[in-house]
């Protein structure tokens, strides 16, 4: 049985042996340019379908590496995110000891406008005047 899988523009996967199934596996790891349900699902054909078992134990494997590939790729999203929050909070810690006339003074080197007696505590306002709506 074969099993086709679009990829890329106008590309096409013939899915028929182990290395056509690492092939696929390769394509959702690296994260190409395919359908990556069309992928799912023809390899979730073959460890289905009536196909050697060779071929079924390969396709289940390559689920297993593309999807803990995934599972790192997020898991390296949430730590890049994390190390963000860190550096803003860091930042907002720090400014917090700074007096206002200096924070008026360093916003207004860098075109803020800072209002440090508005009621709604909004702060700074980058290029617009701090009195009146923003």
């Amino acid at each position: 049985m074969r099993l086709y899988v679009e990829c890329g523009v106008g590309g096409v996967i013939d899915i028929r042996t182990k290395k056509d199934i690492r092939l696929a596996g390769r394509a959702m790891t690296e994260r190409w340019n395919i359908d990556r349900a069309a992928v799912l699902n023809s390899l979730m054909g073959i460890i289905t379908g009536d196909h050697d078992p060779k071929l079924q134990i390969e396709a289940a494997t390559v689920l297993v590496r593309a999807d803990l590939a995934d599972v790192k790729r997020e898991e390296l999203e949430m730590r890049k995110q994390k190390a963000d929050d860190d550096k803003r909070l860091r930042l907002l810690e720090i400014a917090r000891h700074i007096p206002a006339a200096d924070l008026a003074r360093i916003a207004s080197e860098h075109e803020a406008v800072c209002d440090i007696g508005r009621q709604d505590g909004s702060g700074c306002i980058d290029g617009q005047e701090a009195s009146g709506s923003s």
